[in-house]
């Protein structure tokens, strides 16, 4: 995993245990129970208030997010989704695999969502934590071409 993206999530995770130990601190303090005493008696409660924060955190990260972003992205409904592509004879496609400095895997789909909309992309998939699969029909698209585009000015991409 990136250094940055492990960084992004240690962030996101950390913020995500702050709240649930102000969570807990309004639980205790209901319970009259807000001291190391109450924190001893409940250690049970508050383990697993901060365990299931750090599990939905990776949950999210790890599973969700690519999945979300690759749904419905086949190589056929990206080629329907263009002129002339549900009736199209078979064409040689190529593809490049481009390393794409996203913050998260949350990004995914923004960058995606641009690579569909350009005429001679055959198919898409992103693979954790950066890496995009681009099929593209060579006649209609360069590697150059792809890498010019707009969303790679706000997320910088080379092919690996």
């Amino acid at each position: 995993m990136k250094l940055r993206n492990l960084f992004i999530l240690s962030l996101l995770a950390s913020l995500s245990l702050v709240l649930a130990a102000i969570s807990s601190a309004f639980y205790l303090r209901r319970q009259r129970l807000l001291s190391w005493e109450g924190v001893r008696r409940r250690w049970k409660y508050l383990a697993v208030m901060a365990g299931t924060t750090v599990a939905v955190n990776l949950l999210l990260f790890m599973v969700v997010f690519p999945l979300a972003a690759n749904t419905g992205l086949q190589a056929a409904s990206v080629a329907a989704a263009q002129p002339g592509g549900a009736g199209q004879m078979a064409v040689e496609q190529s593809s490049v695999t481009l390393q794409v400095q996203i913050p998260c895997a949350g990004h995914a789909p923004l960058v995606m969502d641009e690579l569909r909309r350009v005429e001679g992309i055959t198919s898409l998939a992103y693979r954790f934590p950066d890496r995009f699969v681009v099929g593209y029909d060579p006649a209609k698209l360069s590697v150059e071409q792809i890498l010019a585009l707009d969303v790679f000015i706000a997320f910088p991409a080379k092919p690996v």
